[in-house]
């Protein structure tokens, strides 16, 4: 894949994701009973992915003379595997931010801005997604570069 691509690809998968909301969920997908149980689950897994990359951030950092790291470096990929775990970490935080901020209105009287929201709600979990796919994909051609 092009660094190009690699760069811009959750971005467009979010904006896929809007898309395909649009097109395949007419009306809101979830039934309100349901929806504070959807949101608290996206809450939970966002939190948690925000854990484990600022802790990957900060092994990595930690690991500065590390062969593997200086390789990093040399070849100038380091800066943009650090980028793409900021990068990851903020999406996934703004995910349970704006899975906080879905639990404000009232499901159970329907407005057409709830799908507006829930749209770019949508938008937000398929680019946080894609970020963090982004960076287990990175570290993955990291550790078959050791060799």
């Amino acid at each position: 894949m092009s660094r190009t691509a690699e760069w811009w690809y959750p971005i467009l998968a979010g904006i896929a994701g809007v898309a395909g909301y649009g097109v395949f969920a007419p009306t809101f997908p979830t039934s309100p009973e349901a929806a504070p149980s959807l949101f608290s689950a996206v809450i939970s897994t966002a939190a948690i992915a925000v854990g484990f990359l600022a802790t990957a951030k900060s092994i990595l950092l930690s690991i500065d003379r590390q062969p593997v790291i200086v390789k990093l470096k040399a070849a100038g990929k380091y800066k943009l595997l650090v980028s793409y775990l900021v990068q990851a970490t903020i999406w996934s935080f703004l995910l349970a931010g704006t899975s906080v901020a879905c639990f404000l209105p009232d499901l159970k009287n329907p407005a057409e801005w709830h799908r507006a929201v829930f749209a770019a709600w949508t938008g937000v979990m398929f680019t946080a997604s894609a970020a963090c796919f982004r960076v287990i994909h990175a570290f993955g051609k990291v550790l078959h570069s050791i060799n």
